[in-house]
């Protein structure tokens, strides 16, 4: 899939593809393409969920919409086949994915 195509994808079309491929990565050997194509599905969605203002930092949990609760897992899943992908440097991946999973924690959901 070519990267226009996925700029012209809806959010859960995004969403599903990159699930998928995180799946396949948690259950067995994935090639690196496919973790590729992941991150890329991924990091598409989350540049989207930014446009759409999805989560604002005001909101609390009981504001967000349930069928927009499985879009918080996106940094996560998104971090976790980054650290997946070879011949990146892992202190550096690692360190990224650190600061990465720190910022999408909103305090306002930390505390309900």
């Amino acid at each position: 899939m070519g990267e226009r195509e996925m700029e012209e994808m809806p959010l859960p079309a995004l969403f599903e593809q990159g699930c998928k491929v995180h799946n396949m990565a948690s259950e067995s050997g994935v090639d690196q393409g496919t973790l590729r194509k992941g991150c890329e599905a991924l990091q598409h969605c989350e540049e989207m969920m930014s446009k759409l203002d999805l989560f604002s930092a005001n909101e609390t949990k009981d504001d967000i919409s349930t069928t927009n609760l499985k879009y918080l897992l996106v940094p996560f899943y998104l971090v976790e086949l980054r650290e997946k992908v070879a011949g990146e440097d892992r202190i550096q991946v690692l360190k990224i994915s650190q600061a990465k999973l720190k910022v999408n924690v909103k305090p306002s959901l930390e505390d309900h």
